[in-house]
């Protein structure tokens, strides 16, 4: 998100709905400060810029030793750990605790030490504040990602999260002076952490706009936000809300689809009674082997339609050409959706054919692909490349009902509103839905393994073992399969 970049908001720490433009204002409402305590707050971060300077002149200094880059990131760490209310350290102290972890060579056991332990009422730990070495380097291109795999960080905090539930703590703050790493234990299993980025805190602090940046670093790592005695944490309340947004919006997605598979079903319906030509328009609607077909087919769609809205909200994973205005303009969902709430008035807007025409011209270039052996750009007309799916999913061929079957406008906008906007309430404008912009391969699983569960509980709740739900949840093992072959 460009209005805190500084944050890195790693595979949904919190969700994507919760981590929007108004983040910082949630932080503040629920921390409870006025804006004079705000203020207040980002002066104890005043003289952090000179430190900093100062501190990565010497670490990437040509002279610099190994040593003298440890001592270095030490003297910053603490200087930092003094802005976020931990204690005031000047010199170099022992360590408040000393782990034992397999994190050596072939397993060997390796002392790890701990800068800071904090406690609960009960005398287990609730926080690990931890310095590892600095991912400072001369030149600007920097990785901080790789950096962190590759000094084994990732195997040391899942150790540490591994240890009997008494003695492992909550959450884990580790620095390496131009870095900071907060990580949950209940968040770890997927990857999700935080991690922000104090050089570009420190730039963008610079602008009067963005000055409050400080207050809200401290509200989300400080020792008030992540070890307060006698309260609930700030953190863990943030999480609470950022489950409940999550939850909130993953049911607005639930009621999408099923309200989205009865629309595309009923059209279905209508435009194979209208068209005598098709060879189930004498069909009664109600054999349950038809039924069957048609709900399978509707369900394809669906899936077709969920896995485009992923592709185009993650140009990083380049599986469709969303950056290119030739696509955005002709071919794409997101063209679509922003046609999601324009009223259709005259007969023609509403039964025409536009979106169906729109939305099966991008089926069939998903299948087939296009512009696939384009190796220079300059040297091609289209202004595009989009790679075949090498899947049944978007083959027509596996369908039974819907061959040839066309959705009017008024239709296709209501089924892109369903699986698209939040739903209605009383008072309030839809909004969109924010699962898929900017989500994570992690969420974007748990989205589509929602809905097996959902169709799980329905074979359960009805005691019927039928081989359509099998089908269904073949269907959907599919889509997941195409999106890990398009990331991979």
């Amino acid at each position: 998100m460009a209005a805190y970049s500084f944050i890195d908001n790693i595979n949904d720490f919190f969700s994507t709905g919760y981590f929007t433009e108004d983040f910082q204002k949630k932080v503040f409402d629920k921390s409870g400060y006025s804006q004079e305590g705000i203020k207040e707050l980002c002066t104890r971060f005043s003289a952090l810029r000179q430190q900093y300077n100062r501190y990565k002149q010497a670490v990437t200094s040509r002279y610099a030793r190994e040593k003298d880059k440890e001592r270095e990131t030490f003297d910053f760490n603490s200087k930092l750990l003094e802005c976020l209310g931990y204690y005031k350290a000047t010199v170099k102290e022992q360590p408040a605790a000393i782990l034992s972890l397999p994190i050596g060579e072939n397993g060997a056991q390796q002392d790890v030490p701990v800068r800071i332990v904090c406690n609960r009422t009960d005398g287990s730990p609730q926080l690990y504040v931890m310095d590892i070495p600095t991912l400072v380097s001369a030149s600007d291109d920097t990785d901080a990602e790789t950096g962190f795999a590759e000094l084994g960080l990732d195997r040391l905090v899942t150790h540490i999260f591994s240890l009997p539930e008494q003695e492992h703590p909550r959450y884990i703050l580790m620095s390496s002076g131009n870095m900071v790493f907060f990580m949950d234990a209940d968040k770890w299993e997927r990857g999700a952490y935080l991690r922000f980025d104090i050089e570009r805190l420190l730039v963008e602090t610079t602008q009067s706009a963005m000055r409050n940046y400080f207050a809200l670093f401290y509200l989300l790592v400080s020792r008030e936000a992540l070890a307060a005695i006698g309260d609930t944490p700030l953190m863990q309340q943030l999480e609470e809300e950022s489950y409940k947004n999550a939850y909130a919006v993953t049911q607005d997605l639930k009621r999408g689809v099923v309200a989205a598979v009865e629309a595309l079903a009923n059209e279905a319906i209508w435009y194979i009674k209208h068209t005598p030509d098709n060879k189930f328009h004498d069909q009664d609607e109600t054999d349950d082997n038809f039924e069957t077909m048609m709900r399978d087919d509707c369900l394809v769609f669906i899936y077709r339609l969920l896995f485009i809205f992923y592709a185009e909200s993650r140009p990083d994973l380049d599986i469709l050409p969303i950056n290119d205005q030739t696509y955005q303009r002709g071919y794409s969902l997101e063209m679509l959706r922003d046609l999601e709430q324009v009223n259709l008035i005259t007969a023609e807007e509403l039964n025409g054919y536009f979106f169906d025409h729109s939305i099966k011209r991008l089926f069939a270039l998903i299948l087939r692909g296009y512009n696939e052996d384009r190796v220079d750009a300059s040297s091609m007309t289209a202004s595009f490349r989009v790679r075949h799916i090498d899947s049944p999913l978007f083959s027509d061929t596996k369908l039974k009902v819907l061959v040839g079957v066309k959705f009017r406008n008024v239709v296709w906008q209501s089924i892109v509103c369903q699986l698209s906007l939040s739903q209605k309430q009383k008072g309030k404008p839809r909004g969109r839905i924010p699962i898929w912009a900017s989500t994570s391969w992690v969420v974007c699983m748990r989205i589509f393994w929602l809905i097996v569960a959902s169709m799980l509980k329905k074979i359960i709740s009805r005691c019927i073992l039928r081989v359509i739900w099998w089908k269904r949840i073949c269907n959907l093992v599919l889509v997941v399969t195409c999106l890990r072959k398009m990331r991979y």
